[in-house]
C-alpha cells in the first residue's frame, strides 16, 4: 500500500511520532490544486483530496493522541475532486469536482455522520451537476457566520469574481440552499482560494444575527445574540438602507439591554421601504464593563425569488407504485410547502386530483389496476413559499406505467396432422405487447400473435413463449405442452 507520513506531537513537543496511513501524497497532487488538509470542527475527522487520483480521503482522528485511523476514499461525480469543506455540525461534507477539460463541474453533498464508505457514497446529493457556471471555481470555505462560501471567476481572468454560498450547510438535500450568484466582487480577484479560518472559531462568533420576514416581504424581525459580558450591553443596528433622493435616512437603531448572563438576546423589528429587496445589516455590540467590541453582518433578503419546483420519478417493471423524490429548491425562502396532484395524461387540467403534500412519498395510482389502467399520467407539483408576496412555482412530469406482460398461448392440432396452429393469449395491464417469441429448447420457431408450426414427428413437445411490452418490460416465460396427435390407420384382413 502506498502511504504518506504525518508527523504529530501527541504529548511531548520534543518527541515526534511518525504515522504511515492512507494514500501517498505526491508533488503532482499539490500541483493539480490538491493536497488540501482540513479538520472537522469537532476534531474527529480529517480530510485531504487527491485530485490526480480522483478521490477525497477521510481519516478518523483522535485529538487526544494525534492518531489517524480508518482511511476511506470518496469519489467525486467527475474525475477530479478539487475542493471540499465540512458543515459546521460536522455531519456533512461538500466536494467540488470537475473533469480534466474543465467542461463539467459538480458540487456534491455527502452525509458523513456514519463513518462507512458505502453509506457515505450512497448518501450523495448533487447540488449542481455538470454546470459550466461553476467551472473556474475556487476553494470552499466555512465562514464565521456558519455558511460555506465559494469564489468563482466569471471567466479565466482573475476579475471580475462572484461569491457563491451554501446558506444552510447543516441541512441535507435541497434545503442546504446553494445560491450561485450571492455577492458580486467586481474589482476583486479570486484565483484559487479564500481566507482560511479555524473551524472552532467559526462555530461560535461572539455576535450573531438571525431574522424572519413577515408575509408582506417588508417587515423583518431581527434577533441579536452575543456572548459578551457586562452589566448592560449596547446593540447598535445599521439597516443598510440607501438614503432617499435629496434627503437623509435614520438608518440605524440602538438598544441598551441588561445582561442575561453568558448569552444575551434582543429582538427588534424594522420595516423596509419598497423598491429594494436585499440589504446588508450590521450589528455592533459593546459592553459597559468589558473592553472590546463585537460585530456581525448578515445579508437580508426581504423578497426572495420564487422557489423552484422539481422532483424525480422512479418506476419499475410490474410495479404500479410510483416513487417520487422531491428536489425542489428554496431559493432563500425560509421554507416551502409541497402539493402534488395527478391526472390521466390526456385528460383536461380540471381532472387533477390532489395526492399528497409529502415531498417524499410512494404513490399508488387510482383506478382498479391491473384490469382498468391508463398507461400514462401527469404528476403536478406546486411549491409555495410562506411569504405571500412570493409567487408559486409549478412543474408537471409525465410518467408511463411499466407493467410486465403475462405470457400464455393456446394451440389446435388435427389428428393425423404434423401442423399445429398457435394463438397467443398474452395480456398486459397497461400499454401494449410489442414482441412475442416462441421457442423449442433454444430454437426460435415463431413470432407474433399467431403462427403455424410443422413438427417433424408426432408426439409431445414443450414450447416456451416470451413477450415484451412497449416500455421494454419482459414477461415471465410461459411453458405449454403441445401434443401433436397421430391418427390410427385401419386395416382389415380376412380368411376364406
Amino acid at each position: 500500500m502506498e502511504n504518506f507520513t504525518i508527523n504529530c506531537l501527541p504529548f511531548n513537543k520534543n518527541s515526534f511520532h511518525s504515522i504511515n496511513i492512507g494514500s501517498s501524497l505526491s508533488l503532482n497532487d499539490y500541483a493539480s490544486e490538491g493536497g488540501i488538509l482540513k479538520v472537522s470542527s469537532n476534531g474527529k475527522v480529517i480530510a485531504t483530496n487527491f485530485t490526480d487520483k480522483g478521490y477525497t480521503e477521510l481519516y478518523q482522528f483522535d485529538n487526544s493522541t494525534g492518531i489517524l485511523s480508518n482511511p476511506i476514499k470518496i469519489k467525486g461525480r467527475f474525475q477530479r475532486p478539487r475542493y471540499f469543506e465540512f458543515s459546521p455540525n460536522t455531519k456533512f461534507l461538500y466536494i467540488l469536482s470537475d473533469d480534466p477539460f474543465l467542461t463539467n463541474t459538480s458540487l456534491e453533498q455527502y452525509n458523513i455522520s456514519i463513518y462507512d464508505s458505502t453509506i457515505i457514497e450512497n448518501s450523495r446529493f448533487s447540488i449542481i451537476q455538470g454546470s459550466p457556471e461553476v467551472n473556474t471555481a475556487s476553494q470552499l470555505q466555512l465562514g464565521i457566520d456558519g455558511k460555506i462560501y465559494q469564489g468563482r471567476r466569471v471567466s479565466n481572468v482573475n476579475i471580475p469574481a462572484i461569491l457563491s454560498v451554501i446558506e444552510n450547510p447543516n441541512t441535507f438535500g435541497p434545503g442546504c440552499n446553494y445560491i450561485l450568484n450571492y455577492v458580486n466582487l467586481t474589482g476583486f480577484g479570486i484565483i484559487n482560494g479564500l481566507p482560511y479560518t479555524v473551524p472552532s472559531v467559526t462555530t461560535s462568533p461572539n455576535v450573531q444575527i438571525t431574522y424572519t420576514v413577515a408575509p408582506d416581504c417588508r417587515t423583518v424581525t431581527f434577533t441579536g445574540k452575543t456572548y459578551i459580558k457586562g452589566n448592560n450591553l449596547t446593540f447598535k443596528w445599521k439597516w443598510g438602507e440607501p438614503p432617499p433622493v435629496g434627503g437623509t435616512l435614520a438608518d440605524s437603531a440602538t438598544q441598551v439591554v441588561a445582561s442575561q448572563g453568558d448569552t444575551t438576546y434582543t429582538t427588534i423589528t424594522h420595516v423596509y421601504p419598497p423598491g429594494q429587496d436585499t440589504f446588508m445589516v450590521h450589528l455592533t455590540v459593546t459592553s459597559d464593563t468589558v473592553c472590546g467590541t463585537g460585530r456581525a453582518g448578515i445579508r437580508v433578503i426581504v423578497k426572495p425569488p420564487k422557489p423552484t419546483a422539481n422532483f424525480g420519478v422512479a418506476t419499475t417493471c410490474n410495479n404500479l407504485n410510483i416513487t417520487i423524490t422531491d428536489s425542489s429548491l428554496l431559493n432563500t425562502n425560509p421554507s416551502i410547502t409541497h402539493q402534488y396532484a395527478i391526472k390521466p395524461a390526456l385528460a383536461a387540467a380540471t381532472a387533477y386530483t390532489t395526492y399528497s403534500t409529502s415531498p417524499n412519498h410512494t404513490y399508488t395510482l387510482p383506478g382498479t389496476c391491473p384490469t382498468n389502467c391508463s398507461d400514462s399520467f401527469d404528476i403536478r407539483l406546486i411549491v409555495t413559499s410562506p411569504l405571500a408576496c412570493v409567487a408559486k412555482d409549478t412543474v408537471v412530469k409525465r410518467i408511463v406505467l411499466q407493467p410486465k406482460p403475462t405470457a400464455g398461448f393456446t394451440y389446435t392440432n388435427s389428428c393425423g396432422s404434423l401442423q399445429a396452429s398457435i394463438t397467443s393469449t398474452a395480456t398486459i395491464a397497461a400499454g401494449s405487447i410489442t414482441t412475442q417469441q416462441y421457442y423449442m429448447g433454444n430454437t426460435l420457431i415463431g413470432t407474433g400473435a399467431a403462427f403455424n408450426n410443422t413438427f417433424t414427428s408426432y408426439g409431445s413437445y414443450i414450447i416456451k413463449q416470451v413477450t415484451k411490452s412497449n416500455t421494454g418490460c419482459i414477461s415471465d416465460t410461459a411453458y405449454v405442452p403441445v401434443l401433436v396427435k397421430d391418427k390410427p390407420t385401419a386395416t382389415l384382413t380376412y380368411n376364406n
